[in-house]
């Protein structure tokens, strides 16, 4: 672990149990508080925390965060998204008890300009075959001009869809791996990509019955499993995820038959979550359960990560020595959250530290 300034700008623990899943919320135009959204497992009582961040670059403390709601949850959190589109903020979670729930976020100003989050459960249903059934992995259509689909997967390896308006499953798919399907993103608005525990992906149309070919390359010299996938923001063919050994590998699924895959190692242990730059797309986000959390840089026109230290950030809280489940990045902010089995929330703002920054141990407090 290289060594380096200690560069998390804040850490709350407001968290009651471990944190499974963070995720920004799309901030309208009209907003000045950011929206974040932490989802905890493993705990007395298992809930979604609503906060809201203000971002004050003059302040001493330019990262203020504040609890504003807790939405409680039968079972452990697996999974969070935000339905992308500009229309009112609306989040959909799903947990272990096989529970899908949609609810809307508005943060609305007082005459004092002061906003106060308001949270209203929209939907609710289940779509692996009854409540009991867990549902390890969600994602949202995207591209949708409303009532989008929602594909998620089941601890039994099977697929359904359905709208986030509806209360019946619209297509089930059964068995479709023999083993566990750990991740799930649509690719493009008709197809889906999943990651799984044999250590190959999948891609499957949404329209069709067909279940898809598994996708392995030439450059695994063994198949490691896998814990996690995401998709390039602007080049569907692009899907990064992250392996049980530390591994990040970037897969080029342009050809079916044999996809390119870049290999970097990037952890001492699982690696859990993995995140593109929303807008900065040359940027990856990674976490593990060694407690680290890594950026590295996506290189154009090359298409691949260079296997240097150097465009490679890497950060750990001095505070923090349990493993870090779940990053993600601010589109617009450019700001990074993290957080895991210790409960609390690690922020920092990646624009403050430059693109080309050596590795770095983050602890508690500015720099």
């Amino acid at each position: 672990m290289l060594q380096g300034q200690h560069l998390f700008e804040r850490r709350e623990h407001d968290q009651i149990g471990k944190v499974s899943k963070v995720r920004w919320g799309p901030t309208p135009v009209h907003q000045s508080s950011l929206i974040l959204a932490t989802g905890t497992y493993n705990g007395l009582k298992s809930s979604i925390s609503i906060s809201q961040v203000l971002l004050d670059p003059q302040s001493a403390n330019p990262l203020d965060i504040s609890h504003a709601a807790a939405i409680p949850v039968k079972g452990d959190v697996t999974d969070l998204r935000w339905v992308p589109g500009a229309g009112p903020l609306t989040l959909i979670s799903a947990t272990s008890s096989g529970i899908i729930d949609i609810h809307s976020v508005a943060a609305i100003a007082d005459r004092g300009k002061r906003e106060t989050i308001h949270v209203e459960p929209l939907n609710q249903f289940t779509t692996q075959g009854g409540e009991g059934v867990g549902i390890s992995a969600l994602a949202v259509q995207p591209h949708a001009a409303s009532n989008p689909w929602i594909a998620s997967v089941g601890v039994d390896a099977s697929i359904s869809f359905q709208t986030a308006e509806g209360k019946e499953v619209q297509k089930r798919m059964e068995n479709v791996e023999a083993i566990q399907i750990t991740g799930l993103e649509w690719r493009t608005s008709n197809e889906i990509a999943i990651a799984t525990s044999a250590g190959h992906i999948r891609q499957i149309d949404a329209r069709s019955r067909s279940k898809g070919l598994p996708l392995s390359s030439h450059e695994q010299k063994h198949r490691v499993p896998l814990n996690c996938i995401t998709v390039h923001p602007t080049q569907p063919d692009k899907l990064a995820t992250g392996a049980e050994n530390g591994e990040l590998q970037i897969w080029d699924v342009r050809n079916l038959s044999d996809p390119e895959l870049t290999i970097l190692p990037a952890h001492d242990g699982n690696v859990w979550d993995v995140r593109f730059h929303p807008t900065s797309a040359n940027d990856i986000a990674t976490c593990s359960e060694d407690g680290t959390v890594c950026v590295m840089q996506w290189r154009e026109p090359t298409s691949s990560v260079v296997d240097t230290y150097k465009p490679i950030r890497r950060f750990r809280d001095k505070n923090h020595p349990l493993g870090i489940n779940s990053v993600d990045i601010h589109s617009e902010k450019d700001v990074l959250v993290a957080a895991g089995d210790l409960g609390c929330t690690l922020m920092t703002r990646l624009s403050r530290w430059g693109r080309s920054d050596g590795g770095v141990v983050i602890g508690e407090g500015a720099a």
